[in-house]
């Protein structure tokens, strides 16, 4: 009984163990799931960003434009702020690319672009406040204004292309975190499954083990009880006859001693004659029969 609880305890121990496992296993594809997701939310808010410094760039040349022709305040403080709000985003994509060089080196490459459309607008939306409207000036400075505005486009969508591949690639990562994550959930599903019908069959087995062993003390019980009985009905004083021998039972009946043994106990009689009676009832073969008595009792020694 020892060594099967010993053996249960050290099966639950080893399912313990694998559950350790399975978790930490777990554990570690979640931390990779979240890490996946955080990346890939990362790579949308920098495509997020890219599109935002393109609307302001935009915003800068369409504020120089419609300075140029109707002259309105209002546009200057709106050209300053779009200029202002794309240098914040430039700076903004240049902490959020770190982990990108390649990203960097075309933001590198569309900053200066940036910077020089902003320049050319601001000194011409200057001059167009000094001087009023110059045909040959602003024709000047809307072709700069348009090739710096195209040379800017090509560079933005060069970085956002490196940043789309780099959304891809952790988006991947992302779905295959996902169904390792899945396939560990499921297999700890089973597992847990496994360890409650194993469970389940060693306590029905110790239940069955536990109700084999109290039977056979009950049957021990019963047979010291019975034997105990028997003793006790032999430990009794028995009335017994003074001239043949017979014994009087609880009953009053008289029995031979045999009878009433054998009747009282799992004892069973062979005859024999002793040696005082064999020379009271044969005195002429007495001396025969205990020389073959003697050669009988010691050949079934040397048999032992």
């Amino acid at each position: 009984m020892r060594i099967r609880k010993n053996k249960t305890k050290l099966l639950f121990g080893l399912i313990l163990a694998a559950f350790g496992v399975l978790a930490w296993l777990a554990f570690v594809e979640d931390r990779n799931l979240v890490e996946s997701a955080r990346w890939v939310e990362h790579s949308h808010a920098v495509l997020e960003q890219s599109a935002g410094l393109r609307e302001y760039v935009r915003d800068v040349g369409v504020t120089r434009s419609s300075y140029a022709i109707n002259g309105d305040a209002a546009l200057l403080i709106r050209f300053e702020k779009a200029a202002r709000d794309a240098q914040e985003h430039i700076a903004e994509l240049e902490r959020l690319t770190r982990d990108n060089p390649a990203a960097q080196e075309k933001l590198r490459t569309a900053e200066p672009l940036i910077q020089s459309r902003i320049r050319v607008a601001r000194e011409s939306m200057e001059l167009r406040k000094k001087n009023g409207m110059e045909e040959s000036s602003e024709s000047r400075y809307r072709e700069q204004s348009l090739l710096l505005g195209d040379k800017i486009n090509d560079a933005l969508h060069q970085f956002e292309e490196i940043e789309r591949q780099l959304r891809d690639q952790r988006v991947a990562e992302a779905s295959r975190s996902m169904h390792s994550t899945n396939r560990m959930d499921l297999a700890i599903v089973l597992a847990t499954f496994t360890a409650l019908l194993l469970a389940l069959w060693l306590q029905s087995r110790e239940e069955a083990a536990r109700r084999r062993a109290q039977e056979e003390r009950e049957k021990v019980v019963q047979e010291l009880s019975a034997a105990l009985a028997n003793v006790k009905t032999l430990s009794a004083m028995l009335p017994i006859c003074s001239s043949c021998r017979k014994i009087r039972d609880d009953e009053g009946y008289w029995s031979q001693i045999e009878e009433y043994v054998r009747k009282h106990t799992d004892t069973e009689f062979t005859h024999g004659i002793c040696p005082d009676c064999v020379r009271t009832l044969y005195p002429e073969m007495a001396d025969t029969i205990e020389e073959r008595l003697k050669k009988s009792k010691d050949k079934e020694g040397q048999k032992v």
